[in-house]
């Protein structure tokens, strides 16, 4: 397990691996609740350390979750029923599992249910636990999965062991072991050797089945194994039908546009050559409108990342006054006698204690600077560059619609451009798998969301109309679109698009503390140590806090600066691209005119029942998609 080997890397003081598929452990397991089950596959269960195991940080956390989340079809948050009341996971889980995913989880599975007095009890905690990850339903009892592991193990461990006889007593009756809680359960802790004695094999085994049940751990493990497998069919599925329609509604376009290329006249070609030439010219304008557009958001967006920043930095205030007063009240020390020590001057008798209490102070401060306070500056940012993303699309998309309605240029260019940035601008992520694109020799994509599968369906498309190069081979053999990319361009990639794509790389450092060979600000040295809490505050903010935000800031500046940027880029490229295609299609009607009447009709008549049969089917598919977005919504 991953917990298991981080512990021991701590223990060890090894260095823990880099978070990366390819360097995590995998162990080969059998699911006694599969055994009987006739389900053909393997299921890959990657088990991840809880939130503080392997990072105290919580954006190194959100990393690690992201990056299983591309290896997964589904990621299971667990939560002890222990742990319910605490607001600790509330305040990350929910939020890292939706960042990850992109959508809340298909379960949550709660454990320790045999620490939960009541049914009532249970019930309630279930609804407590629903409502973070899923606010806009009632009904969670499907989604929430419980049960009691330690219970159900040790059943299931000593129903086995007993098949042949009962175990000795004393091999079972062990504190702290997988087998005890089980055990006690049935033999309460009076006279428990008695009792287990008296047990016939039969009602000893009987009583464990019992146990096995009422821990509903065989249940929890079935409906997960299923769920997941349902989940991720009905998703992949969704995902293949969006895709296909894509596909269908590009190439039945394609067939309609060649109909049209191969009947027109000499003369209506060379008018309609003309008129995109026109446009050319007209597109030539586009790149400066999306560099001015760009400078506008930009200039906003530092607006608000100023007023942003600023809170941070009150927040910090406070939280570095709050952390030393916790500290305050954990460390022993002595209140200032009457008249003698300001009311914030604490005393300490020796260099251990103002040792404890500085680190202590420290600690917690930057524990909640790079958690809580980072927390919501960070995903601040990111809601700022997705924003100012969505109204550059939305911007340039109004005024392509001008161009349109002006009548300055052909409508099924115009169309096939805003269709595509329709497409680009629904997920930050596609700025890093387009970038990618043009820095790859090739990528192998394998999960494509709406805007990849759509840009990767019109480059396959495409291609039979581009001479350029920097065409998509499409493989014939393969069951889906292609293409590579070394680790190295992800991560150059990664890192210009910031933490839209990653945690911060700010780096939280600490001040030791060297008593006697310098002269502290906060610390007076008499007989005896003084502190001034509100200059060791202060002294914290001004030595640890401000140079952490201070980068912060610089980072979140430049992922808002690198995500606009991009985003105008990608624009102009599907511009540029779409001339390019259509340019190429001009050249190959052009072919096509010197060939003989006999020829393009019988090439007319394949494009026409090529596109009858493309149009039945994408308005099947279409109801089809219908049909089965509705089940996925109410499943």
């Amino acid at each position: 397990m991953v917990n298991d080997i981080v512990r021991l890397c701590r223990i060890f003081k090894i260095d823990i691996p880099e978070a990366k598929p390819d360097t995590w452990p995998r162990l080969t397991v059998e699911f006694e609740s599969l055994r009987d089950k006739t389900i053909e596959g393997t299921f890959e269960f990657i088990d991840l350390p809880g939130v503080g195991e392997a990072h105290s940080d919580f954006h190194s956390f959100e990393d690690l979750v992201r990056i299983a989340a591309k290896e997964a079809d589904t990621v299971v948050p667990i939560i002890s029923f222990k742990e319910v009341a605490k607001g600790d996971w509330r305040k990350q889980l929910p939020q890292i599992v939706q960042t990850g995913l992109k959508r809340p989880p298909d379960f949550v599975l709660c454990t320790h249910m045999d620490q939960v007095q009541t049914k009532s009890r249970v019930t309630e905690q279930v609804h407590s636990v629903g409502k973070e990850f899923w606010p806009t339903i009632t009904d969670f009892e499907r989604r929430v999965l419980r049960c009691s592991t330690r219970l159900g193990i040790g059943a299931h461990l000593l129903i086995t062991q007993s098949q042949q006889k009962k175990p000795k007593f004393e091999n079972i009756w062990k504190e702290n072991t997988i087998l005890f809680d089980c055990v006690e359960k049935i033999l309460g802790v009076g006279d428990s050797k008695s009792k287990y004695e008296e047990l016939k094999r039969e009602e000893w085994i009987e009583a464990l089945e019992v146990q096995l049940k009422n821990s509903r751990l065989q249940d929890a493990m079935s409906q997960l194994t299923a769920g997941i497998v349902n989940s991720a069919q009905g998703l992949a599925l969704q995902l293949e039908g969006r895709k296909l329609m894509l596909m269908m509604k590009k190439i039945a376009s394609d067939q309609k546009r060649s109909l049209v290329e191969i009947s027109r006249t000499r003369d209506e070609f060379e008018q309609a050559y003309k008129a995109f030439q026109q446009a050319q010219h007209k597109f030539k304008g586009f790149r400066g409108i999306c560099e001015e557009e760009s400078k506008k958001l930009r200039n906003s967006a530092e607006l608000k990342l100023d007023r942003a920043f600023a809170i941070l930095e009150q927040n910090g205030q406070k939280s570095a006054v709050l952390a030393v007063e916790d500290a305050t009240k954990r460390v022993e020390h002595r209140a200032p006698k009457s008249g003698t020590l300001k009311s914030n001057e604490i005393v300490f008798s020796t260099k251990f204690e103002v040792e404890k209490f500085f680190y202590m102070a420290q600690d917690k401060m930057a524990q909640d600077a790079k958690n809580d306070l980072s927390r919501e500056f960070v995903g601040f940012v990111r809601e700022l560059a997705d924003r100012s993303r969505l109204q550059l699309f939305e911007l340039l998309v109004q005024k392509l619609e001008s161009v349109t309605k002006e009548k300055q240029a052909p409508p099924e260019l115009v169309d096939d451009i805003l269709e595509q940035l329709n497409y680009q601008k629904q997920d930050v992520e596609v700025l890093f798998s387009a970038t990618v694109k043009t820095k790859a020799v090739r990528t192998d994509v394998e999960r494509h969301n709406v805007a990849t599968a759509y840009t990767a369906i019109k480059d396959a498309m495409s291609k039979p109309f581009m001479h350029s190069s920097e065409s998509v081979d499409l493989d014939d053999n393969a069951s889906n679109i292609t293409e590579t990319t070394s680790s190295q361009t992800d991560s150059t990639v990664a890192s210009e698009l910031g933490f839209m794509i990653r945690a911060p790389i700010a780096v939280l450092a600490t001040i030791p503390l060297l008593l006697g060979s310098l002269v502290w600000p906060w610390l007076v040295h008499r007989k005896k140590f003084v502190i001034d809490k509100d200059v060791l505050a202060k002294h914290f903010q001004e030595q640890i806090q401000k140079p952490f935000f201070a980068e912060l800031k610089k980072e979140a500046q430049k992922t808002v600066d690198t995500v606009i940027g991009k985003s105008s880029e990608l624009a102009q490229r599907i511009v540029n691209d779409s001339l390019k295609e259509e340019q190429a299609r001009f050249e190959h009607e052009n072919d096509m005119k010197n060939t003989s009447d006999e020829e393009r009709a019988g090439l007319s008549t394949d494009i026409v029942s090529t596109f009858w049969n493309l149009s039945a089917a994408e308005k099947g598919l279409d109801v089809l998609q219908g049909k089965f977005d509705e089940v996925l919504q109410k499943a």
